[in-house]
């Protein structure tokens, strides 16, 4: 500690130090009454600068944690949608989605298909994506179907919600209420919530982030 910068130069070592020259002092002294009268206003401004610097050290602790979680983490340089995965159903229905999209909005671009199997059932589709937003782990896309068993569904607008949840990923899509894709009129990039949760496979939601 040097001349009287000892707001920012005092350690615990130098607090301890003066504590106990401040002791000694009352010590060798104690019958001495201008001392005694002056001790405990040494005793009180060397704690209150201790208090003080911890006060400031946990203050510039709490700054720095306040400011790295403002920091936005690095996202990805545009929305995208990718992976396959099969649903889960009690019935044992075979179901699968698959995308390839990426771009922002109406400037989207890629690929879907979906199909669904079962004793009853026999649907495949495939199309090209025409919308997709993201944000944080949700995206929604659309997309117009270019080909199809049965065929009424080519040219229709099909549309798809994926929760990308690590292991648990679920998925949504716009005929979910009971509605026929055949016969729906679907908005672009406007689908269900995520009702579906997956069974196998893998989805990924590309961590997006707008510039607002």
């Amino acid at each position: 500690m040097h001349g009287n910068d000892a707001l920012t130069t005092w350690t615990a070592a130098d607090i301890k130090d003066a504590t106990r020259a401040a002791d000694a002092q009352a010590m060798n002294f104690r019958n001495s009454r201008t001392l005694t009268r002056s001790l405990p206003r040494i005793r009180i401004r060397i704690r209150t600068v201790a208090i003080g610097v911890v006060v400031l050290s946990a203050l510039g602790l709490t700054v720095g944690i306040a400011d790295a979680e403002r920091t936005p983490r690095p996202g990805a340089p545009e929305p995208a949608l990718t992976g396959s995965a099969k649903l889960f159903r009690k019935t044992g229905d075979d179901i699968r989605f698959t995308f390839d999209a990426h771009g922002l909005a109406d400037q989207a671009h890629g690929t879907f298909r979906f199909e669904h199997h079962s004793a009853t059932l026999n649907v495949t589709a495939e199309g090209r994506i025409d919308c997709l937003l993201s944000g944080g782990s949700v995206a929604v896309a659309t997309g117009i179907i270019t080909s199809a068993e049965p065929a009424q569904l080519v040219g229709k607008r099909v549309g798809f919600t994926v929760h990308d949840n690590g292991t648990h990923d679920r998925l949504g899509y716009s005929w979910a209420a009971g509605g026929d894709p055949a016969t729906m009129t679907v908005e672009k990039c406007l689908s269900s919530a995520p009702i579906e949760t997956v069974e196998s496979g893998n989805l990924v939601v590309a961590h997006w982030e707008p510039d607002l």
